[in-house]
């Protein structure tokens, strides 16, 4: 039995990075100075057989050598985004190509631009009661965007009290009101009852529609006040 806790049925595709995802972190390069990069005949198998099934696949990645073009184009895969700057643009091309949302889509990256390829679908909720004290829940302002996520290890909740984090939290979202208004941020999660819990992490949601100018700019400001925030309460551990 898998221990992720998803749905794997959802999944319809499938888009990876190359440099540290299907080719080898470390690599000669060329006398020209071009990387060269590093297949695994094993993954080709993969691949082909989850175009042959059906699941789209494709490839984002920072890159351009004309035989990695070569090597997944051979492989059946349509989708293939060269030279990628901004990767997060070349994953809502695709989802707009395919017509998937975010998560009927797997991603799998290894570096730093990656991050920003964590897409979710953020929402608000309202609540009105009806008769029998029965609680109607609607959810409303959806939208997709970028989420950064911020761990905190297990010292935090067992050191500090909860009202003590979530003071910290409310200074920082203060602080993300004022830099990027419309952004959201979050600590906690909703149990089986209904119940806001201490979570494990900080989490800042950036709505494409208010956020995807100047997306890079946006992303780096948001990740300084979730970082701060992180060490803020680090700090305060004993």
């Amino acid at each position: 039995m898998s221990s992720i806790n998803y749905d794997l049925r959802k999944i319809k595709a499938f888009v990876f990075d190359v440099d540290g995802v299907l080719s080898c972190d470390v690599i000669p390069l060329h006398p020209n100075g071009d990387p060269m990069r590093t297949v695994n005949i094993k993954d080709g198998y993969a691949l082909q057989l989850a175009v042959k099934k059906g699941y789209e696949v494709a490839i984002i990645t920072g890159g351009y050598t004309e035989a990695v073009q070569i090597r997944f184009s051979r492989l059946g895969i349509q989708h293939i985004y060269m030279r990628s700057a901004v990767k997060v643009h070349d994953f809502k091309d695709f989802m707009e190509k395919t017509g998937l949302s975010p998560e009927q889509i797997m991603y799998a990256g290894d570096d730093i631009p990656d991050y920003e390829i964590c897409l979710a679908y953020g929402f608000r909720e309202k609540h009105d009661y009806r008769q029998r004290n029965e609680i109607n829940t609607m959810k409303i302002g959806e939208h997709i965007g970028i989420l950064l996520l911020f761990k905190l290890p297990k010292e935090v909740e067992e050191n500090i009290k909860d009202n003590e984090v979530y003071s910290i939290v409310w200074d920082f979202m203060m602080r993300l009101e004022e830099q990027l208004p419309r952004a959201f941020m979050y600590y906690g999660i909703m149990d089986e009852n209904k119940f806001e819990q201490p979570s494990s992490e900080i989490g800042i949601f950036l709505p494409f529609r208010h956020f995807e100018h100047q997306l890079e700019k946006n992303i780096e400001q948001a990740n300084g006040i979730g970082l701060g925030c992180r060490e803020r309460i680090l700090s305060m551990i004993k």
